[in-house]
């Protein structure tokens, strides 16, 4: 198969063009090279290294590159998308695999599809695997100054391949991981490092790392992304889309990223999560919180009902879990005592009415998830529109049918069943930072408010 060399390069120049562009807006300083190893290396010193096999060749201003050369990053250019409500969507790929490249982005109806196909030394040969895009808005956010990300090739008959992630500032100690597919082996390193080593123990190339995209999910760092790797030849692909149909317009653009006051941190989220991951991990390395995470990322490749299904699921443990013992509406005592004498003095079989007794006073006594996710809303944590989406949908995914109505109707109420959980999670792990509100229009940017509704501080008194 024909390889245009040039196209490759063209695209692989506007990756890293964004790159240059994104740590520029942070005012970090560096130089950036093309050495030939296919890895991104951040250094303290602000040094951006970018490794790859290939010469660059600059659209406008035609100029090769060789191995080690410096890149004048003003013959560089970015792929930017403006969508209906002017966010803008500027395409980033961070984690590059070595010799893996895009091989071209396709935008239709709110859905994109990014081809990648991974290449040998020589640019010959093409071998499928899936890859994986981060797309960050016009609000940049604060990045670690020290990120090494390298990865050995994972090729499709391989038992086991191992990469190294290094992620700097936090403060972890030594455990064990199992998450999907892959195990990972966290310890300190140099520095304040934190060393991440992982490894596939299953040898299909197709297992998503589902920790990596837990935390894009809870991060906000993709808009609500569904990831699903389907095989065609030789190629691998990964489409990337929402519940929302926007239409999206793209074009090229020489602005670089400016700086805004409104911007979060999901570092500082990765490490409130990874911190409650590992003191609430069980012997097999998980913590429930985790399982709950992988569930709803897993049932996105079934159907949007078991999506719907297992996102209620997780909303129920995580209010009965947690947020148990919030203050709520209880039935009076004298009210119930009311109700039972009543049923006790119908005209029935004894069997009738102490089976009666027995299923009225234990559903008014024991608490409801619906009543604690309405003591949440009282207290300001989520609204009744969230509340309302958990009511309606608990049941129907389970139970309803798969109409186009009730699949329309679904959709609907997705993005505030997924804020609803997000809320509850950002309580439980301790993070009150910035995050992405996907109940909102336009998904702004928003800030936790302050309530009385920390897990740990919960009474009823």
């Amino acid at each position: 198969m024909a390889i245009d060399r040039k196209f490759e390069e063209r695209v692989l120049n506007k990756s890293l063009s964004l790159l240059i562009r994104h740590f520029r807006a942070h005012k970090f300083s560096g130089e950036f090279f093309a050495s030939g190893n296919g890895r991104i290396l951040l250094t303290n010193e602000g040094v951006l290294t970018f490794e790859y096999i290939a010469e660059v060749e600059s659209e406008d201003k035609p100029k090769s590159y060789k191995p080690g050369e410096l890149i004048d990053p003003k013959d560089l250019c970015l792929l930017e998308m403006t969508d209906e409500h002017g966010t803008e969507w500027y395409v980033m790929d961070v984690f590059l695999r070595r010799g893996l490249f895009p091989k071209f982005m396709h935008q239709s109806r709110g859905s994109a599809q990014l081809h990648y196909i991974e290449t040998n030394e020589r640019l010959q040969h093409v071998r499928g695997f899936g890859g994986r895009v981060i797309l960050t808005s016009n609000k940049p956010i604060d990045l670690p100054r020290n990120i090494v990300t390298e990865t050995k090739h994972l090729e499709r008959r391989a038992k086991s391949k191992a990469g190294k992630w290094i992620w700097s500032g936090v403060s972890l100690d030594k455990a064990k991981i199992h998450s999907g597919p892959y195990e990972l082996d966290i310890s300190w390193g140099a520095s304040d490092t934190l060393h991440c080593k992982y490894t596939l123990r299953k040898s299909n190339p197709r297992f998503h790392d589902r920790l990596c995209e837990t935390i894009m999910f809870l991060t906000g760092i993709i808009p609500r992304p569904v990831l699903c790797a389907r095989s065609f030849g030789h190629f691998e692909t990964v489409t990337i889309y929402s519940h929302r149909v926007v239409p999206v317009k793209m074009q090229r653009t020489r602005v670089p990223l400016q700086p805004t006051t409104e911007r979060f941190n999901p570092y500082s989220l990765f490490k409130k999560y990874m911190l409650f991951s590992l003191n609430n991990s069980d012997d097999s390395g998980w913590s429930n919180l985790s399982r709950e995470w992988t569930s709803i990322i897993l049932s996105r490749n079934v159907s949007v009902s078991a999506e719907i299904l297992a996102t209620c699921i997780a909303i129920e443990w995580a209010t009965k879990s947690y947020f148990g013992n919030v203050r709520i509406s209880r039935i009076p005592k004298s009210a119930m005592r009311k109700l039972l004498d009543g049923i006790k003095a119908a005209k029935v079989s004894e069997a009738v009415t102490k089976r009666a007794v027995d299923v009225v006073s234990g559903a008014l006594s024991q608490v409801r998830c619906k009543d604690i996710l309405y003591a949440l809303h009282k207290r300001g944590l989520i609204t009744m529109e969230m509340v309302s989406a958990w009511d309606k949908n608990r049941n129907s995914s389970a139970h309803g049918s798969r109409t186009y109505a009730v699949t329309q109707k679904q959709l609907s109420d997705s993005d505030a069943l997924f804020q609803l959980l997000c809320l509850l999670f950002f309580r439980i792990i301790g993070y009150k930072g910035r995050y992405i509100d996907y109940s909102a229009v336009g998904w702004p940017i928003s800030k936790s408010k302050e309530t009385n509704v920390d897990p740990q501080t919960l009474s009823n008194s």
